[in-house]
């Protein structure tokens, strides 16, 4: 088995990978409206925007984790590099580039869609650390992610107050470099992994596995799973809704970028605890539990953001985010991995990470809309309608057929 040097080893790097990965997604989805308000794109325009990106991040998602399931001769830690290097190149034009709205309006977005198809593969590499013996506290380095998260999210916000929109720009750079150099440094452990690191599980997983099938059989073979995808989407739309106009929500209660960082920050510090105490709280709590939990959060942050009439009350609605999205992330890698086959595991990441995406989609394109149409109160109406109905379904989805290992799909 390998030994306990390299868990400790592994720990510190998958710590590191989340915490760049998840400053990478801050800067790209929490302050996208920001960087794109000045070129004189309206709400409804930037909502499009992100909804066409969101669109391709989540065919990206589903194509990475099939292409990853198939093809075992090439890791994640491989593509997540390739992906990584091809940022890279977008980032240096849009660099470049940075006066030209078109450009903003066009390479911004794309650089997005490649991050978001990074997140299968940063949480599928857990469970090809843990397959091979190593002992991975994801609830932990998920945790790290949410403490760089609110860090980024409060320097962004005092950056850009003093400096203008263009440093986001910069930070992507070197946020984008350090989850370069941290993937690289992470090991690839051989295929088969020693006798005594095996577990019955394994044996049970590697036995009689089929290829991983498209979207129809999918949704056969996982009818409750592909439910609880739909709640999802309808949570996200709300959860996007609130990231991507919060600049509007924020102004309306009198507040500017400074404070929608800070607001960030709070919201990414409510995280921390059930980040860091995940793997206590799944030992105790299903997974399916677990999820209905977070969409009730859900539901009822949408109902505060209603309700919100100042600064301050947007600041205490950040707390529902320790059971909302603090639960949500990590309970839903769970929940993925548990209703999966061996050979369906990076598919099902991504399809459930894709779910994230499509939820974008639906909030950024219809949140834009209703508030470039008819105002701020309609949009919030909306998004807790959204939220609400979303509860609903991924209730009703857990409860329609329990969790099975993934040995009992295996017949």
């Amino acid at each position: 088995m390998y030994n306990d040097r390299l868990s400790r080893k592994v720990n510190w790097e998958y710590k590191a990978l989340h915490g760049c990965y998840w400053m990478l997604y801050c800067l790209t989805t929490a302050y996208i409206t920001v960087l794109l308000l000045p070129y004189g794109f309206s709400s409804a325009v930037i909502g499009v925007i992100v909804a066409a990106s969101n669109i391709l991040a989540a065919a990206g998602q589903l194509a990475v984790g099939r292409f990853t399931d198939r093809c075992k001769s090439i890791s994640w830690k491989r593509v997540l590099l390739w992906i990584g290097m091809l940022q890279a190149i977008l980032l240096a034009i849009l660099l470049l580039l940075q006066r030209h709205a078109l450009a903003a309006a066009v390479l911004f977005p794309c650089f997005t869609i490649l991050m978001y198809c990074q997140m299968p593969l940063v949480n599928a590499a857990v469970f090809d650390y843990t397959s091979r013996g190593l002992q991975i506290n994801f609830g932990s380095a998920r945790g790290t992610g949410s403490l760089t998260y609110a860090a980024i999210s409060f320097l962004a916000g005092q950056l850009i107050s003093s400096l203008g929109e263009s440093v986001l720009l910069y930070l992507n750079g070197i946020v984008l470099a350090g989850l370069l150099a941290v993937t690289a440094c992470m090991p690839c452990l051989k295929e088969d992994a020693p006798e005594d690191a095996k577990t019955p599980q394994m044996d049970a997983d590697q036995t009689g596995s089929a290829p991983s099938v498209g979207l129809t059989q999918f949704a056969v073979r996982y009818p409750d799973f592909m439910l609880v995808l739909c709640g999802s989407i309808l949570c996200m739309a709300f959860h996007n809704i609130g990231h991507t106009y919060m600049i509007q929500i924020m102004e309306a209660a009198g507040g500017d970028s400074a404070a929608m960082g800070t607001a960030f920050s709070i919201e990414a510090i409510m995280e921390l605890p059930v980040m860091f105490g995940f793997y206590k709280i799944i030992q105790k709590c299903s997974a399916e539990r677990l999820m209905c939990i977070a969409g009730a959060a859900f539901a009822l942050k949408a109902l505060s953001y209603v309700l919100a009439s100042s600064v301050t009350v947007l600041y205490l609605a950040q707390v529902l985010q320790m059971c909302s999205n603090a639960i949500f992330v990590p309970a839903s890698v769970y929940y993925a991995e548990q209703k999966m086959r061996t050979q369906d595991r990076v598919t099902g990441q991504s399809y459930m990470t894709a779910s994230i995406s499509v939820g974008a989609v639906l909030g950024n394109l219809l949140g834009g809309l209703i508030l470039d149409k008819a105002g701020l109160s309609p949009m919030l109406l909306s998004a807790l309608l959204m939220a609400a109905v979303g509860a609903i379904i991924i209730a009703v989805g857990t409860k329609k057929n329990p969790l099975h290992r993934r040995n009992t799909h295996e017949n």
